[in-house]
């Protein structure tokens, strides 16, 4: 499978290639579910300053993995913030966004999901996730302050996409 594919391909690098090593080793114990010896070995591939910043956040990511197995909130959240970062993208960018909302959060996951919805292709659950930060936003207003269209308009956008994805 992908555990021994990955262990494989740690096997043949060179020496000098230890972060990378680190990682995937840690991508085969997450596919393992082996969890905290995962992170381990995902933290000490990021520490070793060996892996180039795309890498590196793709270690992040990997460690977010982890911790959300663990019902570790806030260090997901830390290494969000880490991947982040290290490399803007997408997937790094809704990594935040939701393990900013999972924690409370919330005017963090709003930022990072917005900024998601603004772009001209977001990856699966934006808009959902989107909708409940909405919600939860609006849920800390005072009820003369709340305004329901931007959560309103997220469900529209999530259901349409989850009817489009669901048709083909």
């Amino acid at each position: 499978g992908r555990a021994d594919d990955a262990m494989a391909l740690a096997a043949r690098l060179p020496a000098d290639a230890k972060g990378a090593k680190l990682y995937l080793d840690g991508l085969g114990k997450l596919s393992r579910k082996d969890w905290a010896d995962a992170a381990r070995k995902l933290v000490e591939a990021v520490d070793s300053n060996t892996l180039p910043p795309a890498l590196g956040s793709k270690a992040m990511l990997a460690l977010c993995r982890a911790y959300a197995a663990q019902g570790a909130g806030e260090e997901r959240l830390v290494s969000a913030r880490h991947a982040h970062r290290l490399s803007d993208t997408l997937a790094s960018r809704l990594e935040r966004a939701t393990a900013a909302l999972e924690v409370g959060m919330v005017e963090e996951a709003l930022a990072n999901l917005r900024h998601l919805a603004a772009q001209p292709r977001q990856p699966s659950g934006t808009w959902l996730r989107l909708a409940r930060a909405a919600v939860e936003h609006n849920a800390g207003l005072p009820p003369l302050r709340r305004g329901w269209t931007e959560a309103e308009q997220a469900l529209d956008r999530g259901e349409r996409i989850d009817l489009r994805e669901t048709q083909h």
